[in-house]
């Protein structure tokens, strides 16, 4: 990406230099009246002096009048102003020995005296040659700078609106920070647009000359901190120190103080923070920055348009700036594109913004209306498991009433009712305990001490105490065990998960049916997914995982309740339920579940069904 960077800011700087190069190209076209040359229709329209010969208190130009030069108007002749670029202090210009004062209109322009009609010439004297000074006919001149008025309130009203633009989106959503960088840049275009149509005599005043000198580096800097913050890159906490907003006026007195004493250094800072930018902006568009090439291109266009602007502390550069170009530069419309390519922006990741809270609503629509519907069948689901628990324990509670009233009226049925009492207090209680024990899974309460177990040995001696039961069922209880299978669990719990699911399988296995048990062993495979660290020792990944099936040949499980049957507060609706609290496989489920381990079931109406629980294994 760094690669891609610096060549995005190559190309950039290629480009701002063509664009460079054309300007000068084009300036240099445009029309020069050499010194002693003789004045001609074609250069009416705004012609600079070239060749100011030095001589004793200033400099002299001749300007010599031919036939030609009143080809276009013989009646009237043609009267022509001189222009001169500075404006404070005000030039002192002598015209064959006589002074010029400037226009009452405007104190850069200086009429000139008609023509003569015969071959002639003009002497201009310029006490002091630090400007540059430029011959136009009166009415073109005129229109030109009705034009550049127009184009200049223009540009107020652009940047008028934008700022308000970028004022209403910082209130809106003031976290958003890079929009404070755009109303403070903004803002500071607006402030430069609204000082060029003040009167000239305050642009000639101290004041002025450090507002108008100091622009351009504070503009610089604004454009800076916007484009760093748009690339997302953090400067070092000195530098980023130095580019706060409080510091901004010591910029203005620095760029002020260095464009007096070594202005060539002003040109040279100017460039160097305007390339600056378009490094940052690079940065950005490398970095796949969703919206960043329209900032990129506005900076492109407002350095590669602005030569006269940021070289003009250059001798070389401002001495040969043509009329037109004088004019261009002062609109100051290279600063529209920049400020609608951050405007466009701007407006795009709002919009992008606006679309991701669109999003996210209807996200969160659904997922308020997933959460409401399982709400609701969580309710149904506990109101069902109320309703068949409250039968549950009607049942043996009958059953136990109608045998202490058996024993209140015979004492004698004490040895018969007995059993039956025994049995139905021990339902009771495994009842309650399973009920006891949901609650406490349901609430992340249950306590496990987790050691290194043999799940084989485990599996034994349930088999064994189970076998009992099986016979008395008339079923056959099988278990292949493979020796020495060490998993990282709790004893209890383990033993627990595996007597409800063998438990649940003899339930509902009929008289004269199977139900096995059986091991096997698989590998830990690469790219299977991470395999969670199930405590401290566990420090290395598990060799593979063990999966315990347990089958039975009973009546199976319908499709529909399969996708539920591991469901808290589920209840199979089968007619044949038996003795249990129909809460063994959910506990089962969540007991796995917190041993790092997965269950799940494949079974067949009328051919049985296998459950598997599958745990890593542990050397």
């Amino acid at each position: 990406m760094k690669r891609q960077a610096q060549t995005i800011f190559l190309l950039s700087c290629l480009c701002v230099a063509a664009m460079w190069a054309a300007f000068f190209f084009l300036n240099a076209r445009q029309p020069v009246l050499e010194n002693g040359q003789e004045l001609s229709p074609d250069l009416y329209w705004g012609s600079r002096l070239n060749g100011w010969e030095e001589t004793e208190g200033g400099w002299t130009f001749t300007l010599s009048v031919g036939p030609s030069a009143h080809d276009t108007v013989p009646e009237t002749g043609i009267f022509l102003s001189l222009w001169v670029s500075r404006l404070s202090p005000a030039p002192q210009i002598l015209c064959d020995g006589l002074p010029l004062l400037p226009s009452p209109d405007n104190p850069q322009e200086y009429p000139l005296p008609a023509l003569p009609n015969d071959k002639g010439s003009l002497r201009l004297f310029l006490a002091e040659p630090a400007c540059n000074v430029y011959v136009a006919n009166r009415t073109d001149l005129a229109h030109w700078l009705r034009l550049k008025e127009q184009a200049t309130w223009a540009t107020v009203a652009a940047m008028l609106v934008l700022a308000v633009y970028a004022l209403v989106l910082y209130r809106g959503k003031p976290s958003e920070k890079y929009l404070l960088d755009f109303l403070f840049f903004q803002s500071l275009l607006l402030l430069w647009e609204v000082f060029r149509v003040l009167p000239d005599s305050w642009q000639a005043s101290y004041p002025g000359l450090v507002i108008g000198r100091s622009f351009t580096p504070l503009a610089a800097i604004a454009s800076l901190k916007y484009c760093l913050r748009l690339s997302e890159q953090s400067l070092p906490p000195r530098l980023e120190a130095c580019l706060r907003w409080s510091c901004l006026p010591l910029w203005a007195v620095t760029a002020y103080l260095i464009s007096q004493i070594i202005p060539p250094l002003r040109a040279v800072t100017n460039v160097l923070l305007y390339l600056l930018c378009l490094a940052a902006l690079s940065s950005a568009v490398a970095k796949k920055i969703r919206g960043a090439l329209w900032p990129f291109f506005g900076m492109l266009l407002r350095v590669g348009l602005s030569p006269s602007i940021l070289l003009l502390p250059f001798s070389w550069v401002s001495a040969r700036e043509s009329l037109l170009f004088y004019f261009l530069r002062h609109v100051h419309f290279i600063d529209i594109p920049l400020s609608l390519a951050i405007m466009v922006f701007v407006n795009q990741r709002f919009a992008r913004q606006f679309d991701e809270s669109e999003r996210l609503a209807r996200h969160l629509d659904e997922l308020v209306s997933k959460r409401t519907e399982r709400l609701k069948q969580m309710q149904d689901e506990r109101q069902s498991m109320i309703m068949n628990i409250t039968h549950d324990l009607r049942t043996p509670l009958f059953v136990m009433r109608s045998c202490l009233e058996t024993l209140e009226a015979n004492a004698d049925s004490l040895p018969a009712m007995l059993p039956i009492l025994k049995e139905r207090s021990d339902f009771v209680s495994s009842l309650t305990e399973d009920l006891f024990l949901l609650v406490k899974l349901q609430e992340g309460k249950l306590m496990l001490s987790f050691q290194r177990e043999c799940l084989s040995e485990v599996l034994q001696r349930l088999a064994a105490s189970l076998r009992l039961q099986a016979q008395q069922k008339g079923i056959a209880l099988s278990a292949e065990v493979i020796p020495n299978l060490y998993v990282w669990g709790d004893a209890v719990r383990l033993q627990q998960i595996f007597q409800n699911l063998i438990s649940n399988a003899l339930h509902y296995t009929p008289e004269g049916g199977t139900v096995s048990v059986r091991m096997r062993v698989e590998e830990n495979r690469e790219g299977a997914g991470a395999v969670p660290i199930l405590s401290a020792a566990a420090s290395e990944p598990v060799p593979g995982f063990v999966v315990v099936s347990v089958c039975d040949s009973g009546k199976g499980i319908s499709a529909a309740d399969a996708e539920h049957i591991f469901e808290r507060y589920f209840y199979t609706k089968s007619d044949n339920k038996h003795d249990s609290s129909g809460l063994g496989l959910s506990i089962a489920k969540e007991l796995t579940v917190l041993h790092h381990g997965d269950i799940r079931v494949r079974s067949k109406v009328g051919q049985g069904s296998e459950f598997l629980v599958r745990l890593p294994l542990v050397d």
